[in-house]
């Protein structure tokens, strides 16, 4: 009987400690970024630097070039943080005003509670101080009174 290995998951550590789900985002920015770095510095040094030589016009642009790809990456890695900072914080705000809706709720809901019940506590008191006055006036009187108590139920 052979024993069966449990299956690992790959843990790769991500580019730069950025999370893979925003991996496709980095990457994304970082070919716009060298597309446009690229672009400007052959343009730069094949345009504006028209006196140089062949060899040194091509030297310039594969510098031009290594430094355009590490100020992409640089720009790229910090653009795609700062777009997944934003979205933690948008997402942090989101559930700071969901709480606070849920808690503006409860309040408003005690707040209708407690209004029911001191109107209904009111009106209880309203009725049983009318038939009160009632018995006292008939007892006065001298007449009979046979009105039952009001009934908290009734209304």
């Amino acid at each position: 009987m052979t024993r069966r290995e449990p299956e690992r998951k790959e843990t790769r550590s991500p580019i730069w400690g950025i999370p893979p789900q925003w991996i496709q985002v980095y990457s994304v920015q970082l070919l716009l970024f060298l597309t446009l770095g690229f672009v400007f510095i052959i343009w730069y040094e094949v345009v504006h630097q028209s006196e140089d030589s062949l060899s040194e016009t091509i030297y310039e642009i594969i510098r031009g070039i290594v430094l355009a790809a590490a100020a992409s990456a640089v720009i790229s890695y910090y653009s795609t943080e700062a777009v997944r900072y934003t979205m933690i914080f948008a997402g942090m705000l989101e559930e700071q005003l969901r709480r606070n809706r849920e808690r503006q709720i409860a309040e408003a809901v005690d707040e209708a509670v407690t209004k029911a019940v001191d109107e209904a506590r009111a009106e209880t008191n309203a009725r049983w101080q009318a038939w009160l006055e009632r018995k006292l006036e008939a007892e006065a009187n001298g007449e009979p009174f046979n009105e039952p108590p009001p009934n908290i139920s009734e209304h």
